[in-house]
């Protein structure tokens, strides 16, 4: 105990002495904090321009509902770094660098773990399936299923877009049937074979699509975005169609270009508490 002891004071010593001679720890604690402050405001700013533009580009952000994630990473690094350095800093005080280093730590850790789950769940695949939208990520689908067909690599800022389609033999539609109900295999939305480009399934997409009048008789706020949309897209609002949309995280209702199969809006609205309106 004594020879570890006689180790680590001298390490100690060390630290404080390097502590004392970096310039930098030895501004005030308002520069310290302002200048904490301004630089992570920096990185998180860098951060979220990646995550809105090129991980999650909108309406996909809504739809894979990433917010509790951001919310950790902008507490962290915006608001925790900056107020803890505001807290400990102490021009001249002891070991000053080892509470600027585990601060540092901290921010960091919090910045790693929410780009590693943010990038896993970013949409990959968005897939029409009989009568709804899946918004899907990389790990969602089985890895030997993955990039099967060239028109399924992920294009730099979109999602791949593609329908669903169950098989036309009998046969092989049962054997789909009895996998999916007993689970040993899944449904339709995370078997790429199954898929074509959205594009080629239009009118998949147009015979299942409910109308926007479905949202004007589902409240006073649903109301107003259906005049809000229909405003918006003149006279192409009769090409739109609404669909259940569901994420990782949330259900809510998409609205789709009919003519391009484009995912425009996502609403934050039950999507089953409109359809069941409409069945009462």
């Amino acid at each position: 105990m004594t020879a570890i002891s006689s180790h680590l004071l001298p390490l100690g010593e060390r630290i404080d002495e390097y502590s004392r001679s970096c310039g930098w720890l030895k501004v005030s604690r308002t520069r310290a904090f302002l200048s904490h402050l301004f630089c992570s405001t920096a990185i998180v700013s860098l951060v979220l321009a990646v995550i809105f533009l090129a991980w999650y580009p909108q309406p996909y952000f809504a739809a894979a509902g990433a917010w509790s994630i951001i919310r950790v990473l902008i507490g962290v690094d915006l608001v925790l770094g900056p107020l803890l350095t505001l807290i400990v800093f102490k021009p001249g005080k002891r070991l000053l660098i080892v509470d600027v280093a585990f601060i540092a730590i901290i921010q960091i850790s919090a910045l790693l773990y929410g780009l590693t789950v943010l990038y896993q769940e970013r949409p990959y695949y968005v897939v029409f399936a009989l009568d709804r939208i899946h918004v899907l990520a990389h790990k969602d689908i089985p890895a030997d299923a993955r990039d099967t067909h060239p028109w399924m690599r992920k294009p730099a800022l979109e999602p791949v877009l593609a329908s669903a389609r169950r098989p036309q033999d009998m046969e092989a539609r049962q054997r789909l049937l009895e996998e999916t109900v007993f689970g040993s295999a899944p449904d339709i939305e995370q078997r790429p074979a199954l898929w074509v480009p959205l594009a080629e399934d239009l009118q998949a997409l147009r015979d299942n699509a409910w109308s926007l009048e479905l949202l004007r008789g589902a409240g006073e706020a649903q109301t107003r975005l259906a005049d809000e949309i229909e405003a918006r897209h003149g006279d192409d609002a009769a090409d739109l169609g609404l669909y259940p949309i569901m994420a990782a995280k949330n259900d809510a209702v998409a609205i789709l270009d009919l003519t391009t199969g484009e995912l425009l809006h996502v609403a934050a609205i039950d999507p089953w508490s409109i359809i069941s309106r409409e069945l009462d």
